[in-house]
């Protein structure tokens, strides 16, 4: 009897035991690093910084920015996907990260399959800005001026194969006109020579042109995405201005190594959703000219991989390679 009662204890000892749910890992009990490839004052930097504050608070450890800018993204790309896969390392990508399968012939990682999506975050707005010199206010005298002057215009971007480009690449291919390519390192560089009117003309994401458009320092001419912009509404798209279907829509998510424990995903998702979701977080990233757009991972997938294909056709046609 005694050895019965004895086996029947150690047998509901057990039993919680091994039932438990095993999303309670401790997660994170050090520093979380999240790496950026794009240099300090874009957008890519700029909403990593007020995200990982608001991860600081909730999370009890330190969220610490790692920009580490260089071959379109490239750099950070392989750092995040060669990191442990303890959630202690991620990768804050933007479009740019899977415009690379398409610009590059070889590289050391897959910027999709070697990774686990937890959710984009935002969609960043672009715009079609001009120096205030420059006699244009709407794409139509962007269009008129340009074909008056065949390759006498020039315009700006943050580098070959950045959205930027691409984006100006769609433009004058579906606006048939001829202009000349600018590329700068980062877009903080192609916002100087725009505000200063050495080159023009260029596509370039809201947040960091906010504020001169504010200044009068540059104008704004449309909207690039395939919606009018929050803190614009007035603005209508490029679509809207004579060119049907024209849409240039960047973004900015998060992901992890491939493998990254799906308790520690999940963590990060339910982290960023409320965070994200809060009236004071969706103002501030309104403020900024962030369009908060939390995903599921499966979404967050299906929009990578569209992407790729989609920016791929782009990068072949305007012969837009980096190796």
């Amino acid at each position: 009897m005694r050895l019965t009662c004895l086996l029947c204890v150690l047998f509901l000892a057990a039993v919680p035991c091994s039932a438990a749910p095993a999303a309670d890992t401790g997660y994170p009990s050090k520093p979380i690093r999240l790496v950026i490839g794009s240099p300090a004052g874009g957008s890519t930097d700029i909403l990593a910084r007020v995200i990982a504050q608001k991860l600081n608070e909730s999370m009890g450890q330190m969220v610490v920015v790692d920009p580490r800018p260089g071959a379109s993204g490239v750099i950070a790309g392989e750092i995040a996907a060669r990191a442990n896969a303890d959630g202690y390392t991620l990768l804050f990508p933007s479009l740019q990260h899977v415009i690379n399968v398409g610009l590059y012939s070889k590289l050391s990682f897959d910027p999709i399959r070697d990774f686990e999506p937890i959710a984009q975050v935002a969609n960043v707005p672009m715009f079609l800005v001009t120096h205030p010199s420059l006699p244009v206010k709407t794409v139509g005298d962007l269009i008129a001026l340009a074909r008056s002057k065949p390759g006498a215009l020039s315009f700006s971007s943050s580098g070959i194969g950045t959205p930027q480009h691409l984006g100006m690449e769609l433009l004058r291919s579906a606006a048939k006109i001829d202009m000349v390519h600018v590329p700068f390192k980062g877009a903080a560089d192609s916002i100087t020579e725009v505000v200063a009117g050495r080159v023009p003309v260029g596509i370039i994401t809201v947040p960091p042109g906010l504020p001169h458009v504010k200044a009068g320092k540059l104008v704004a001419v449309a909207s690039a995405g395939g919606t009018r912009i929050q803190v614009l509404p007035n603005l209508p798209t490029i679509a809207e201005s004579g060119l049907p279907g024209f849409a240039v829509d960047n973004w900015i998510g998060m992901a992890g190594p491939l493998r990254t424990p799906q308790a520690v995903a999940n963590r990060l998702h339910a982290e960023l959703a409320r965070i994200i979701g809060t009236p004071e977080m969706k103002e501030r990233m309104a403020s900024l000219g962030f369009a908060p757009a939390v995903t599921t991972p499966a979404e967050f997938l299906a929009i990578m991989k569209n992407d790729a294909a989609k920016y791929a056709r782009v990068a072949k046609a305007t012969g837009a390679q980096l190796n």
